[in-house]
Order: structure tokens, then C-alpha cells, then sequence
């Protein structure tokens, strides 16, 4: 079979964006470019300078991915987590509802009559199903006709869609936090361990009985969801205002086991992987040596670990990158983002044995520290500023390599932009229609620099990029999505 000469997006979040920024969410929505409200108000400007980072405009929409040449995205369904909505240490003329209301609009486009939706639905599971049920129903041609998108179930059927399709968008679907099982909702709020139990069992046979079962689901998120302990996300000033100190650092808990069963397993459908971004070192760790004992133990039926969207940390072992405690202060002085939600040396490794994949974001405040990007988008000369940024992204991607360090160090990043997904994007790369542009400076950037050469191992510019952007998330799809 010939290399597929086409882009593969591992996770983005299309979704997120198209049904909550308009009222009436429809086929039209999901294709076209949005721009979140400008509320000319104090709390409006506020949040406007405070995520000047954040676009505000749709970076996922399916006509930015149709027009580039990207053939198969991961459409990482998120229902809105409730820890969004319970602000904290709110400097007096920000604090009440419209306040509140104008914040959450202005920074991520959440249009009112949504956010109003989503406050008042206490059941995360049924925000789901609405989420999936809008993907499947808007299906087909879009609105003008040239181009258009089906939802796959299996490696195979991508190969059919674009046998038949040559043009046809591939949408995979995931899950973005196990919060969307109903875990740690106020639905199971007052509900014994063994009721929850049986709740989130149900909801994984009715996510496993759809038509197109998610390939990853997020064990954990940015709140605590009574499965698994997260990690900590936020930096100044989003720390202040969003509380994720319930669950920090945490283990995988009695009934996150159960979760992990569940999802893993065949007898009760396809099996789910458990993608281990967002998830605490504790947490990570006890996940890491339940895989090594499955795949030491069943050996034809191993389970590869991935870590859907992420970077690296610049730490020779995990235990390493939690020594000192993730501030801005130990941000401060750091290249890379050091923070323990990023990947070690020692990870990198445990991914790679288990057959599994890393993706690498496009967030530059993952990519690198705050010091880092500040002095990059302060830099005049805009060669020398893309070329800084390409050095940051080649430096995230030869991490991975150099951790593994052999020529099979090339099977395992790939692309995972997390567009939409409220991310500090890289400036030059701010939709999916700069994918070609970002695939062109990265070649062009190693071609005239040579940039760290002796991972390389042999490899062109070309070859190593086009693996990156496409090659290991088909070959991953290949193995894995059946």
C-alpha cells in the first residue's frame, strides 16, 4: 500500500467549538469559522487581556481541515467540566453572575443560551450523548457542497472512506475526561460506591454500543472526578481563579479501577485505551505498572500506553519532575515547560515499549516555559522568530527520540494540535490551515540548520517531518484501531 501523502491531526476539538458557540448548533456551525463575543464591559476586557493567548476564533472548523489536506482528525469530545463554572478569589467588581457569565464567553465562546445549557445539566453523560449525536446527524456533504465528513469506526473503514472519497474528511472519535462517564458529577454525588459502580458500567456499555466507539478517553482532566488524580494545568492567573486543588496529584482510586476494567476490556464491546495526559505522576505511575503486568502477563494482547497531547519536560524519570513542586516559579529560568504534566525521559520510554504513541500539542505554553515563548514573540525579525519557534516544536518531537534512542525513536510522535481546545497557540500556526506552513518550516528549518543531527539516525528532514504529521498516527491506527 502506498504512504498515505495526507495530514492526520491525533486530537482537536471541533466539537467544543462549533456546539457551544452558536445558539443553534448545526451542519453549518461545525464547517465554518466563529469568533467568540467582544462584551465591552470591565469583566469583558478583563478576560479579553488576560487570554490574549487563547484565539478567538475557530481554529478546528472542518473547512480549515478540508481545505489543507488533512484526511483523518481525532474529535476529542468534551463536556464542559462543572469546575469551570466555581470562580475563586475574584478581585469585588468581577464577582456575580453576569460577571461570571461575560468571563466564560469572552475567553472561550461559549454562547449565553449554551452556557446557561450546560450549567444547569447535571448529568456529564448526557452531554455526551448530545455531543455524539450531533456529530453523527451532521454527517455528509458540507454546506457548499465540496467537501465532507463521515464518522469512522476502524482503520478499515478510513481505507474504504477513502477509496470511495478520495476527499472525504475521517473523523475519529474520543473523549476528553472520564468526567464524561458521569464520574463526579452531581448525579453520583449521593450515590454509594457500589451504585457508582454500576452508573458509570452502564454508561460505558451505552458509549461502547454506539455506532462509532471513541478510540482514548482521558482518565482525568483539569477537575477532580473521583477516578484519578489530575495534574496541575493552570498557571497564573488561571490557578487563582479556578480551584484544582481537590484530586491534585492524587492515586487512581477503587472505582477508577473499575473505570479502567471497563474501558479496557472486549467482552462488553470495543475496548476504549485510556489516554494518560492530564493524569498525575501518582496517578501515571500506578497506571504504568498495571500495563507492564498485562503485557508482561498477556503477551498477544498487549495494551499500548498514549499520551494523546502532550510535550516534554526535560526530566531523566518521572519521580525526578515532581521533586520540586509545579509553580511559576519553577517554570522561571526553564526552556521547556517543566511542569510534571509533561513527559520524562523515563516515560517516554514506558510509552514506547508498550507500543503506544505520544502526541506532541501545538500550545506553546506546553511546548516551553513562559520565558521561553515571551522572548520568542518578542523577537523583531520574523525569520528568526519562526525559526525559534520550529527549534521549540523539533526540540519537543527530538526529545522523544533521544529518550528511546534508537531509530525506532521515530515510531512514536505524532501531531496533536489540541485546536480549539483553548490552547497559547503558536502565532504562525493559529488554525489547521497552517498545517502545510508548519510541515514546510519545520523541513526548510532542518534542512539549513542541521538542528541536532545526531538523532537523526539517517533519517531526511523530510521523512523524519512527514512521520511527525502523518506516518505514526496511521501506522498507530493501523495496530490499534479495530
Amino acid at each position: 500500500m502506498a504512504k498515505p501523502d495526507f495530514f492526520i491531526d491525533m486530537h482537536c476539538h471541533p466539537s467544543l467549538r462549533s456546539m457551544n458557540s452558536n445558539a443553534h448548533p448545526n451542519k453549518q456551525a461545525l464547517w465554518e469559522s466563529s469568533k467568540n463575543p467582544e462584551i465591552n464591559t470591565p469583566i469583558g476586557r478583563w478576560a479579553r487581556m488576560q487570554t490574549s493567548d487563547i484565539e478567538k476564533s475557530s481554529q478546528s472548523n472542518l473547512y480549515a481541515y478540508s481545505s489543507n489536506n488533512t484526511k483523518v482528525i481525532v474529535d476529542a469530545m468534551y463536556p464542559v467540566e462543572k469546575g469551570w463554572y466555581n470562580f475563586r478569589k475574584f478581585p469585588k467588581f468581577l464577582v456575580g453572575n453576569k460577571s461570571f457569565e461575560e468571563t466564560l464567553q469572552v475567553s472561550t465562546g461559549i454562547e449565553y443560551s449554551r452556557l446557561q445549557a450546560l450549567i444547569n445539566n447535571p448529568s456529564y453523560v448526557d452531554e455526551l450523548q448530545l455531543i455524539y449525536e450531533y456529530l453523527f446527524n451532521n454527517q455528509g456533504p458540507s454546506p457548499d457542497g465540496k467537501h465532507e465528513y463521515e464518522l469512522v469506526s476502524s482503520f478499515d473503514d478510513i481505507v474504504k472512506l477513502h477509496s470511495a472519497k478520495p476527499n472525504a474528511l475521517a473523523v475519529i472519535l474520543s473523549i476528553e475526561g472520564a468526567h464524561a462517564l458521569g464520574a463526579g458529577s452531581p448525579v453520583t454525588q449521593n450515590m454509594s460506591l457500589k451504585k457508582q459502580k454500576a452508573y458509570l458500567t452502564d454508561n460505558i456499555k451505552r458509549i461502547k454500543s454506539w455506532d462509532h466507539t471513541p478510540i482514548t478517553i482521558n482518565l482525568a482532566h483539569h477537575f477532580w472526578n473521583e477516578l484519578a488524580g489530575h495534574s496541575k494545568s493552570m498557571k497564573a492567573p488561571m490557578h487563582l481563579v479556578f480551584n484544582q486543588n481537590i484530586g491534585l496529584d492524587k492515586g487512581i482510586t477503587e472505582l477508577g479501577w473499575h473505570v479502567i476494567e471497563e474501558l479496557l476490556s472486549r467482552s462488553n464491546g470495543k475496548r476504549i485505551l485510556v489516554d494518560v495526559k492530564h493524569m498525575s505522576v501518582t496517578s501515571r505511575l500506578e497506571y504504568y505498572e498495571f500495563i507492564r503486568r498485562n503485557n508482561f502477563i498477556n503477551s498477544d494482547n498487549k495494551i499500548p500506553i498514549v499520551c494523546g497531547h502532550a510535550a516534554t519536560n526535560g526530566y531523566k524519570t518521572i519521580r525526578n519532575s515532581v521533586r520540586v513542586p509545579d509553580t511559576n516559579h519553577k517554570l522561571s529560568g526553564s526552556y521547556l515547560n517543566n511542569w510534571s504534566i509533561n513527559l520524562s525521559r523515563e516515560e517516554i520510554n514506558l510509552i514506547h515499549s508498550s507500543g503506544g504513541r505520544i502526541g506532541i500539542m501545538l500550545d506553546k505554553g506546553i511546548l516551553g516555559s513562559p520565558t521561553t515563548f515571551k522572548r520568542i514573540d518578542a523577537i523583531k525579525d520574523p525569520e528568526v522568530q519562526k525559526n525559534s519557534y520550529c527549534k521549540l516544536i523539533c526540540d519537543n518531537i527530538f526529545n522523544v527520540v533521544e529518550a528511546i534512542g534508537t531509530p525506532e525513536g521515530w515510531n512514536t510522535p505524532m501531531l496533536a494540535s489540541d485546536f480549539d481546545g483553548l490552547i497559547s497557540h503558536v502565532n504562525r500556526y493559529n488554525n489547521a490551515t497552517k498545517l502545510p506552513l508548519l510541515q514546510k518550516d519545520l523541513v526548510e528549518y532542518l534542512e539549513a540548520s542541521d538542528y541536532r543531527k545526531d538523532v537523526w539516525f539517517g533519517l531526511k528532514p523530510s521523512e523524519m517531518i512527514y512521520r511527525f504529521m502523518t506516518g505514526n498516527a496511521y501506522d498507530f491506527l493501523k495496530l490499534n484501531f479495530i
